[in-house]
């Protein structure tokens, strides 16, 4: 049997060479992409967790406006390279021998899910990139961060992001922005550097310096827990953070700092936490006086206004269960109340899908915050809730929308995993009763075993060797 399955094997590989090789010709690129898509889903079936860092190293450092196209559709790496990872690893995490388990918030999720695509069924969305953003970017990173196990991308996480941060700091000092000229497009302006304060804002492959400097937030609680090299790790983020030029992530990182000190801080740790976070948040506030003040604080207060006045045009425009934008011009671009760009993720979400969706579709992040007011929060929900104040200020832009759902997916896990324990049964107090009046019978017992025991050794008849009076040997017994 076994060598008939060998064998099969065997044919199908040479069918399949024999088959890629006479498609070539005319179809080299997509045998070639199909070739390597299977590669990964073998290599993500053998080993699902390095598959998953491995799609968190692709989604964090190639640009994300390096579409693949099929039929028309632009693919984010995320999504290109995530698609195969899901399928191998999906597989591989359903071959377990434990059962998969579901939360009520994967629940809360899909119903987000089913009433946005309702929307675009229905015809009140326009334009497949809803649909392709729900399921290939939002839906797809919530179920690999699901599928992640947390050991492992306590370690992984943040010494990628120290990485980008390290990157996005050689960008400040040497102004080398390596994709500035990266795949210029009229229909998107991310590889464009922005300035603040006559400055450029560090991106590294981020496209934007919010979503830079908010992935590298994410990384902070992880950072803080690492065996080794922690503090030069957390340093190093805060300094990617700083030269991102942001309010949004560095509130988070004042936010995420005194997060870490409230819930996840030991004994042992504590002094050194509370000098980071004052420190952290004294760096915050020195540097937003300045970009509140001087000659260049036009740019940030205009900014903040327009967030100000994007809430009060749209909030009347709302809808509970449907979307509030409509479509213009030849391309089909979405507005309302005559405002196409909306800075706050609530905010774009409820235009967009309804106020009931939005709230589904963010859930893990009130989920987040409770838990951490609450100080029962594990470091993913520590580090999604400190996401909060940006969320606020800005909507999903790029690799970091993704990051976001695959951290929701790890507090997911987490939560799901801190209930653990209680699914073992206890004792009542009937039984725990019943049990405390046992030990001094059993006691009694074992003591009485005991004395008649060293009688029968006392009482043996002299045989010329010593009597033993206690405990015997183990060679004795």
């Amino acid at each position: 049997m076994i060598e008939a399955k060998a064998g099969l094997a065997w044919a199908a590989i040479v069918g399949l060479a024999l088959t890629a090789g006479a498609l070539v010709p005319i179809y080299g690129t997509a045998v070639l992409a199909a070739l390597l898509g299977l590669g990964v889903v073998a290599f993500s079936y053998v080993r699902p967790q390095a598959a998953i860092v491995t799609w968190v190293v692709v989604t964090a450092m190639v640009p994300y406006w390096t579409n693949v196209y099929v039929s028309a559709m632009g693919f984010p790496p995320s999504a290109a390279f995530g698609l195969p990872v899901l399928l191998g690893a999906g597989a591989a995490f359903l071959m377990r021998p434990q059962k998969a388990r579901l939360h009520w918030m994967d629940g809360a999720l899909a119903a987000g899910a089913l009433i946005i695509m309702f929307l675009w069924f229905s015809g009140e969305l326009q334009g497949i990139y809803f649909l392709r953003d729900l399921l290939l970017l939002w839906a797809l990173a919530y179920v690999l961060g699901r599928m992640m196990d947390s050991r492992v991308i306590a370690t992984a996480f943040p010494i990628i992001m120290a990485v980008v941060a390290a990157w996005g700091l050689l960008e400040f000092a040497f102004g080398l922005h390596l994709f500035a000229d990266w795949m210029p497009s009229t229909s998107h302006t991310w590889n464009r550097i922005q300035e603040r304060a006559g400055v450029s804002r560090s991106e590294a492959a981020f496209g934007h310096a919010i979503a830079y400097g908010a992935a590298l937030v994410l990384a902070l609680p992880y950072a803080q827990r690492l065996p080794r090299y922690s503090l030069v790790t957390q340093l190093l983020l805060v300094a990617g953070i700083v030269v991102s030029l942001s309010r949004g992530p560095l509130l988070g990182l004042a936010l995420t700092l005194v997060l870490c000190a409230w819930v996840l801080s030991t004994p042992q740790r504590r002094v050194r936490d509370t000098l980071l976070t004052a420190a952290g948040g004294l760096a915050v506030y020195f540097i937003l006086t300045n970009l509140y003040s001087g000659e260049y604080s036009s740019e940030v207060s205009s900014s903040g206004d327009a967030r100000l006045d994007q809430f009060f045009a749209v909030r009347d425009h709302l809808n509970w269960l449907s979307s509030a934008i409509s479509f213009t011009g030849p391309e089909g671009s979405p507005i309302v109340a005559g405002i196409a760009v909306i800075d706050s993720t609530p905010l774009r979400l409820a235009v967009n899908f309804g106020i009931i969706a939005a709230f589904l579709a963010l859930t893990p992040v009130i989920v987040a915050g409770v838990r951490s007011i609450n100080r029962k929060a594990g470091v993913a929900s520590v580090a999604l809730a400190g996401q909060i104040p940006i969320l606020v200020v800005t909507s999903f832009i790029t690799q970091w929308q993704v990051l976001i759902f695959f951290f929701m997916g790890l507090v997911t896990s987490e939560v799901l995993n801190a209930r653990e324990p209680d699914t073992i049964p206890t004792p009542s107090h009937q039984e725990k009763s019943d049990r405390a009046q046992d030990v001094p019978d059993r006691l009694r017992d074992i003591r009485r075993s005991e004395v008649v025991r060293m009688q029968r050794i006392t009482e043996e008849p002299q045989t010329g060797r010593h009597r033993v009076v206690g405990p015997a040997p183990r060679h004795v017994q």
